[in-house]
């Protein structure tokens, strides 16, 4: 994480990854982020190994893409986009690019 935290300029956040269960986030994620902008802080919560449907290097590159999906939110977090499908595409668009290739989910 830290070296996608780096890459998108969020070095000076406080930010923290955890495992989480499916139970514990919505049932069509693998991944969920809380902050708060003015302490630049947050907590990244990615899909437990044991609730995925990949395995191996798939599931190690799903997980990095969760992270960076993730973060991405975070940095377009000041841009107030009402549509909340619309902001889902442009981050996965951004997302996309940072990784440069295809991502398994």
């Amino acid at each position: 994480m830290h070296f996608w935290q780096k890459r998108l300029g969020l070095d000076e956040w406080n930010l923290a990854v955890r495992l989480v269960r499916q139970t514990e986030i919505d049932h069509n994620s693998w991944g969920a982020a809380e902050w708060d902008p003015d302490a630049k802080s947050g907590i990244i919560s990615v899909l437990d190994p044991r609730d995925y449907n990949l395995h191996g290097g798939e599931l190690k590159l799903d997980m990095e893409c969760t992270i960076v999906h993730e973060l991405v939110h975070i940095q377009v977090s000041p841009l107030d986009a009402r549509d909340e499908l619309i902001r889902e595409e442009v981050v996965n668009r951004i997302m996309a690019a940072l990784m440069n290739r295809a991502c398994p989910n």
